[in-house]
């Protein structure tokens, strides 16, 4: 146990600090201790913003369907950062992921809004494809985005 020079215990103080810090920073105490699972996240969503819905609009899209040498449909999973931190999000709270469909097969996957219900094993999300035409995909990939 820390004790200050005069000999009194110095942990109150120091919880008291901290309590203060996640006030100032508009934390609630309860936020900090907060045990994250998916059902938490529904929760919260429907208490603090009863109306929202989570929309994700990224580049990069969480599954893509390609053509095998067969002509077979196989999903591919990308290795992403951005799709393995927003992905169990977007699950959990069902939402809706638009991104531009770049697998060979993802048009062949998508209804007639272009979507695609997502994870196939267990359908909890939209995915939304958004198609660009060439000059559009080398506009962006050669041009805007380096």
């Amino acid at each position: 146990m820390k004790t200050s020079a005069s000999g009194d215990d110095v942990a109150p103080e120091a919880a008291r600090k901290v309590l203060r810090e996640f006030e100032k920073n508009g934390q609630s105490v309860d936020a900090a201790l907060v045990t994250w699972s998916p059902e938490t996240l529904r929760k919260i969503l429907a208490e603090d913003l009863p109306d929202a819905q989570v929309i994700v609009v990224s580049n990069r899209e969480p599954y893509i369907h390609n053509e095998d040498k067969n002509g077979d449909v196989e999903l591919v999973v990308p290795a992403s950062g951005l799709v393995s931190a927003l992905e169990p999000i977007t699950r959990a709270c069902a939402g809706t992921w638009i991104a531009y469909g770049g697998g060979s097969a993802d048009r062949q996957v998508v209804d007639n809004d272009d979507r695609v219900q997502v994870p196939p094993e267990n359908p909890s999300y939209a995915l939304r494809r958004v198609w660009l035409t060439e000059d559009e995909y080398q506009g962006y990939y050669l041009g805007f985005a380096n």
